[in-house]
């Protein structure tokens, strides 16, 4: 119902998506180029993902670490896009993404 209503959250979803793995992307992470709001990817071992996820919750974002079956044997970090972040969050993790790596 509230799809019906609200067809721009669909499309700031979408939007969302695209910058998020587009950014991904020119980091040099693998991001697929589906409209799927789940970006996993894997970045060297699983000593520095924990790394890179722990450098994140310095600087105030919140990246989860997983491991689950069909993923790499060293895990991957999980973000899911939702429609009501901003621009400017959205950016801020690929700012922070880039001074870590």
């Amino acid at each position: 119902d509230i799809l019906f209503r609200h067809p721009e959250m669909r499309d700031r979803l979408r939007r969302n998506t695209a910058t998020l793995k587009e950014g991904l992307r020119s980091l040099g992470i693998e991001a697929d180029d589906t409209p799927v709001p789940i970006v996993a990817w894997c970045v060297g071992t699983e000593k520095e993902m924990r790394g890179i996820q722990k450098d994140l919750l310095r600087r105030g974002i919140a990246v989860p670490y997983l491991k689950y079956i069909g993923a790499p044997a060293s895990g991957v970090l999980r973000v899911t896009v939702f429609s009501t972040h901003t621009a400017g969050q959205i950016r801020r993790l690929l700012e922070e993404l880039a001074r870590i790596l």
